[in-house]
């Protein structure tokens, strides 16, 4: 599919779940609700792994777009999400803006939050603070959705 089908394919996908018919006014009615990571399709039709689910304020639908095309045709952008979900599954202590919407999501006490932000640019810690990071990125790892 070319980029263009594929830009059509997702408006086309997103119109048939509006409630308006024009483009613009439609994208309004959407709004971000989680990120995850699996294998699945866009609305666009492309094959993706960085999905982010999207709801409709007005009707209640929701669909699953990659996170590409929701940055590229909705300007929602989540890739900080995605870059804290990798630090995740390499073990690492993820940026600054997943600690921060983590502890928004309240995934993290406040004294977790300002830990892992204490932490998260430093390469040595004691074996008890590693122990505590640890926990902290396993609780994470646990949430599956962002």
């Amino acid at each position: 599919m070319s980029e263009e089908s594929n830009q059509t394919m997702f408006f086309k996908t997103l119109l048939e779940n509006s409630n308006n018919d024009d483009i613009k006014l439609a994208i309004d009615e959407w709004s971000y609700v989680y990120s995850f990571l699996e294998p699945a399709h866009c609305i666009c039709g492309m094959p993706i792994r960085e999905n982010c689910v999207i709801k409709n304020k007005y009707n209640g639908i929701c669909l699953v777009v990659g996170n590409k095309c929701v940055n590229k045709f909705m300007k929602i952008d989540k890739e900080f999400i995605f870059k804290g979900i990798r630090s995740l599954l390499k073990n690492t202590i993820p940026n600054k803006e997943f600690i921060n919407y983590c502890y928004e999501k309240e995934y993290l006490y406040e004294n977790q939050k300002d830990f892992l932000l204490d932490r998260y640019r430093k390469r040595k810690h004691t074996p008890k603070q590693q122990e505590f990071i640890d926990k902290l990125l396993f609780k994470l790892k646990l949430k599956n959705k962002y």
